[in-house]
């Protein structure tokens, strides 16, 4: 018998042709919990999540417009919408750092209350 784990879709390797977006997933959740705006930007893709689909359309639509602003990542970012379980991964990882952040604060607060 073996000591093995079963592994789960998170622990697949990503495919040929698909890109690992934990990094950019990780970084984004962090600038959001930075600015405190966790609460409205998981609204907001809670919101969207059924309309991912048409997202990625537009933003392939839009590509060709909106490239010189976003300085030619509007692929990357309708690549991003073309899974929804991108979104899911997003607002998880979101809620994860907006709860590492209030742990922190407690921490913070009781190590001051500490000293006194």
């Amino acid at each position: 018998m073996s000591d093995a784990t079963p592994s789960t879709d998170s622990d697949k390797p990503p495919s040929e042709g698909e890109k690992d977006w934990t990094e950019a997933i990780d970084k984004f959740a962090t600038k959001v919990v930075d600015l405190g705006l966790e609460m409205p930007t998981v609204l907001f893709l809670e919101a969207h999540r059924p309309v991912t689909f048409f997202i990625n359309q537009f933003l392939i639509f839009l590509a060709p417009i909106v490239a010189p602003i976003f300085g030619g990542k509007t692929e990357e970012m309708a690549a991003f919408f073309e899974e929804k379980e991108n979104i899911e991964k997003l607002i998880t990882r979101i809620e994860e750092k907006a709860e590492e952040k209030k742990l922190e604060k407690r921490l913070l607060k009781r190590r001051i209350k500490d000293r006194r």
